[in-house]
């Protein structure tokens, strides 16, 4: 009466097989086994960041191409987000670098400073733009363009940053590799580390 199955096996008992509650969409979709690191909604249409590449799946499960996904086909993506002012951001780990994409599917790379490889996340500011991050430091992107970057040179003793989190001040914690997590407002940085109570130096999420 649920829809299972029942099987009577002579060496393995009853079996019941009941159907998932999960839907694979990679699988539905008739996508490759890949590797996914990020999802996002956008413009209706599910985003997929994979270590092979930008897939997009569309409201009714069917894989959709365009010039974007064509573009950055074998390309390795860390991280998705959208703007307040509908871009997407997509984050490459290679020197691709920062892609800023638009609905009417025109697209643009980044690779200023911090950014000029392996882009590992990307959150929407407060104060507008963006703020990403990867392996050299972060950087504060307005109107398309890096406007601020933090760096080893500027107080990141280890600068390969692996999560953002910008509180309701316009202060940025990036979590770090290693080197734990650093505050920066402004030009101030300040570091918490293990030394001050850090179970660990890397910080994965926040």
């Amino acid at each position: 009466y649920e829809g299972n199955l029942w099987f009577a096996s002579s060496r393995r008992g009853v079996l019941e097989v009941v159907r998932s509650k999960f839907v694979n969409v990679t699988m539905a979709a008739g996508l490759p086994e890949i590797t996914a690191n990020s999802t996002l909604i956008y413009n209706g249409l599910l985003y997929i960041g994979a270590d092979e590449g930008l897939f997009i799946v569309d409201q009714h499960g069917l894989p959709v191409e365009n010039e974007l996904t064509l573009a950055l086909e074998g390309t390795r993506i860390r991280s998705l987000a959208a703007d307040g002012e509908g871009n997407l951001w997509i984050c490459t780990y290679t020197n691709t670098g920062l892609v800023r994409a638009r609905g009417d599917g025109s697209f643009v790379s980044i690779t200023d400073g911090p950014l000029s490889d392996k882009v590992r996340t990307v959150i929407p500011s407060k104060n507008g733009g963006v703020i990403a991050a990867g392996s050299q430091g972060v950087a504060v992107i307005r109107d398309g363009r890096v406007v601020k970057s933090y760096t080893d040179r500027d107080g990141l003793s280890n600068p390969v940053i692996l999560t953002l989190y910008e509180n309701r001040d316009g202060v940025i914690f990036a979590g770090s590799d290693g080197g734990g997590i650093y505050r920066i407002d402004g030009d101030e940085i300040t570091n918490y580390s293990e030394r001050d109570g850090l179970s660990s130096g890397v910080i994965l999420r926040m």
